[in-house]
């Protein structure tokens, strides 16, 4: 990525999203960080826009001031989502509700919105942060493991419906970071049964994460769209 062009991730608030936004400002990329909270780390090459990404006028009002400032977005890492984990008969549906607003309907915009910024620059590549959840369904979290589905689902028609662009969507489907709230949330018997479903260590470190993020960006990635990769050998 040139000097003029900027990385935007969502979700750098906390976890894996604020690694991201660290590890690309370190390199000296410029990087703008979406949240609903406030910036939790400072660098000359960042900058915070406090949003929320379920909220339509918020969300189109923020790319608005992009085009309006002349930003050029080549690349845009969705890290943003929440979680809960209880069986579905102990879930409430205020709970539900509040995953599929931000998961789903949040993914949406912020896609949405990042298509029509890139299909005005010509380009762009979006790489979204997806759950081996998916294919395993592990028990004790069935409307975020819905919710993860739908992103990748979204990315897949998304990719259909850009398809005479040089815009490329793609998902990783994340196992347990291992500097994450997750590896420290989980007891080990839920750590037990995820290993159940990999034939590799479910812990996996930033910079595999970021060797992949980096792969679908580059170049020599022009033609992979509307792809999957799961870390931990999951199917």
């Amino acid at each position: 990525m040139s000097a003029s062009e900027e990385i935007l991730i969502s979700g750098t608030s906390a976890g894996l999203g604020t690694a991201l936004a660290k590890h690309y400002c370190a390199l000296g990329q410029r990087v703008i960080g979406l949240s609903r909270r406030p910036a939790t780390f400072q660098s000359d090459t960042y900058r915070h826009e406090q949003v929320d990404i379920s909220d339509d006028e918020e969300i189109t009002k923020l790319f608005q001031g992009f085009r309006e400032e002349k930003e050029s977005i080549k690349l845009m890492i969705h890290c943003a989502a929440v979680s809960h984990s209880s069986l579905a008969l102990l879930t409430s549906g205020a709970v539900a509700r509040n995953l599929a607003e931000i998961n789903i309907v949040g993914s949406f915009l912020l896609l949405r919105e990042s298509i029509k910024h890139m299909k005005r620059r010509g380009d762009g590549r979006i790489v979204c942060l997806s759950s081996m959840n998916v294919p395993t369904a592990s028990a004790g979290s069935s409307v975020y493991n819905a919710s993860k589905a739908a992103l990748e689902n979204l990315a897949h028609t998304l990719s259909n419906e850009t398809q005479d662009t040089s815009i490329t969507i793609n998902c990783l489907g994340l196992s347990i970071y291992d500097e994450g709230g997750m590896a420290r949330e989980l007891d080990k018997a839920a750590l037990v049964e995820k290993s159940r479903h990999a034939n590799r260590s479910i812990s996996v470190s930033l910079e595999e994460i970021v060797h992949a993020i980096d792969f679908f960006a580059s170049d020599m990635a022009a033609s992979i769209t509307n792809q999957t990769i799961y870390f931990s050998g999951v199917k």
